[in-house]
């Protein structure tokens, strides 16, 4: 009657900050109209806890939920219809949320957290709320008939593959996000926990993880939730990483299904949705490109500010131990970090991810250097105010990769 919360205060969902800092994110750094944002979720309401803050800060946001009711966006079907691979007799037609359909692009944010029926519940079943309709209403086909508690064996159809490669929904997928501010399981009565072992130590998971592969992340996701057995015991069910093969392998999964989400007759394989791996060891996690003997996964750790934020008070005396970029405050210059000797490249992005300027391609010796971004950045009459992606590329066996990230406000010096 309020759209306040009331009950389940505590239970594990993507916190608004995260939801806040994306639409920041679109809206002031990448310039996106507000009225061309859509954010919400077609089966619930849009609570007051998550609405306030983001609505405040963007209004002209649409706000989209189950009922519409106090300045939300009702949720309403589409034209476009989502056809179960598994073929299911005598059910209710499904259709996407009218949202997806008239989309360019989706963003999934998910929450890191474990699921008693499907081990984790990431940015795949994330899609289970972009059909208005809860996964076992009556009439329409039960979406939990293919998760793993229901359907343990391997080899198995799982709908999750439609719903990743949906032409409105993991088709137009742009990025896939994971908040892991703070990680649990889906539980009625459970709330976030800490985690004992590395690289948490106890702590809160305190991560964001991003990628631009459906499968990746979700393995990369599936494998840390494999460290630990309580409470963090259920990806360790039969049958729960199935989804994730068979997303890999679409185009001819182990189960033999004809994976065709968008026609009525099952006429266009799926091709492969992402890569499906597990990483070498629990202590090392590296998968195949970070041991270079594959194309696979790349595990990628930045560190957080708050660790970069302390720094011994005695800096200047001790030399860097890593490549790093770090924005000068109220300039236009960035601090090079130089363990050793080494080649580097200065490259500025704008927010479209448009190369905005070469500062630097040279030789560098170690130690600490400043770099002046802006003379590089007005050769480029383009430029527009807001915020920059600098990238600092070295090479390593002789392939140019990303070191460090930073942004600076080029304009606003």
């Amino acid at each position: 009657m309020t759209y306040s919360l009331n009950r389940k205060l505590d239970f594990m969902n993507t916190a608004p900050q995260v939801v806040r800092a994306l639409l920041r994110q679109l809206v002031n750094v990448v310039g996106v109209d507000q009225a061309d944002i859509s954010v919400g979720d077609p089966t619930a309401y849009y609570p007051n806890e998550y609405y306030d803050s983001c609505h405040a800060e963007f209004p002209a946001v649409h706000y989209v939920d189950h009922a519409g009711k106090f300045g939300r966006t009702k949720v309403e079907y589409s034209t476009s219809p989502v056809y179960w691979s598994c073929r299911p007799d005598g059910k209710k037609q499904d259709y996407v949320a009218r949202h997806y359909s008239e989309a360019t692009y989706v963003i999934s944010l998910a929450n890191m957290k474990s699921h008693l029926g499907e081990g984790v519940t990431l940015c795949a079943k994330n899609h289970y709320g972009s059909l208005i309709r809860l996964p076992t209403d009556s009439g329409y086909y039960d979406l939990h008939q293919s998760l793993a508690f229901m359907s343990p064996q391997s080899g198995s159809y799982r709908a999750l593959v439609d719903l990743m490669g949906h032409a409105h929904l993991g088709g137009k997928t742009l990025l896939y996000l994971v908040d892991g501010l703070y990680a649990g399981n889906h539980n009625n009565d459970t709330m976030p926990h800490k985690w004992p072992v590395a690289p948490f130590n106890g702590g809160w998971t305190s991560s964001i993880f991003a990628s631009q592969d459906p499968v990746a992340i979700e393995s990369v996701l599936f494998d840390l939730f494999q460290l630990d057995t309580d409470p963090y015991q259920y990806p360790k069910i039969a049958g729960a990483e199935d989804y994730l093969l068979e997303a890999a392998q679409a185009n001819n999964p182990p189960s033999g299904t004809f994976y065709d989400p968008n026609h009525a007759i099952a006429s266009t394989r799926l091709p492969s949705l992402g890569v499906f791996e597990h990483w070498n060891n629990s202590v090392d996690r590296k998968y195949s490109r970070n041991l270079s003997t594959g194309n696979g996964i790349e595990l990628v750790f930045i560190e957080g500010a708050a660790s970069s934020a302390i720094q011994p008070a005695n800096l200047s005396e001790i030399g860097p131990s890593a490549y790093a970029l770090r924005p000068l405050s109220r300039t236009s210059m960035v601090e090079l970090s130089m363990p050793k000797r080494d080649w580097v490249k200065v490259v500025m992005y704008d927010g479209r991810g448009r190369m905005a300027g070469i500062a630097l391609d040279a030789f560098m010796s170690s130690g600490r250097h400043r770099i002046d971004l802006f003379p590089s950045a007005i050769k480029n009459k383009a430029l527009t105010k807001g915020f920059y992606l600098i990238v600092l590329y070295r090479k390593e066996n002789g392939t140019t990769l990303p070191a460090s990230t930073c942004t600076v406000d080029l304009f606003g010096r």
